[in-house]
């Protein structure tokens, strides 16, 4: 038997079915898939661009740039002026009573030869055997709403304070409680100045420089300071 005829016909059935299947598709079929394929690849790079501008946008908007920390700096007070510490008024340590003004360098002073209160200024009048600085050195002693005003160095018969005598000058008296050692200290500015008065009447500076509660002279007016 001659295989051939079969065989023949075998591959004439297969040549028939490939010229089925394999047609040649026309030209402008082919530019059309490329074309289409083209566009696609366009959309999706422009929608994988859209979507990473959309992501960036949002990271902006929630963290943002850092921005640098403002410093509040508290704004400057107004300078205050430095103001002397208080006088003490406590009658614990020595003051000197020093004429705030017209008066230079004066401070009242106790004098032993005739027993007055003097505006003095430590050098003018001296007092032999004496000690001058401690005539210039008190004590202001509360008394209520008043002052007894000694001497910080007692005596030998005791501790002194200012009084008034019947004759209104002020004097050096040994201490008592009586009302004619009982002095006001008023105070007239911020700078500390007093105004010295006994019983309501200002003490004032006569022509012979003695403290008296008569007269037209100088109104007393203090400054206090702790003693040298």
């Amino acid at each position: 038997m001659n295989p051939q005829p079969e065989l023949h016909d075998q591959l004439t059935v297969i040549a028939n079915h490939g010229s089925r299947t394999l047609q040649v598709r026309p030209v402008e079929a082919v530019i059309g898939r490329g074309r289409q394929r083209r566009r696609r690849a366009r959309l999706a790079a422009g929608a994988a661009g859209l979507a990473v501008a959309a992501i960036a946008t949002s990271a902006v908007t929630q963290w943002g740039p850092r921005q640098p920390e403002r410093v509040s700096i508290p704004a400057a007070g107004p300078v205050q002026e430095s103001t002397a510490p208080a006088p003490d008024l406590t009658g614990k340590s020595p003051v000197t009573l020093r004429l705030a003004a017209g008066a230079g360098s004066q401070v009242v002073a106790g004098a032993d030869d005739d027993d007055h209160v003097l505006a003095d200024t430590g050098q003018t009048k001296q007092y032999p055997g004496e000690d001058n600085a401690a005539r210039g050195r008190w004590l202001l002693q509360p008394q209520g709403a008043t002052f007894s005003i000694a001497q910080a160095d007692a005596r030998p018969a005791g501790p002194v304070c200012m009084a008034g005598a019947a004759d209104g000058s002020i004097r050096v008296r040994l201490c008592d409680s009586g009302r004619d050692q009982r002095f006001t200290l008023t105070p007239i500015s911020n700078q500390q100045v007093y105004v010295l008065s006994l019983n309501g009447s200002s003490i004032r500076i006569n022509a012979a420089d003695q403290l008296t509660t008569r007269g037209t002279g100088s109104r007393v007016e203090l400054k206090i300071a702790p003693a040298q």
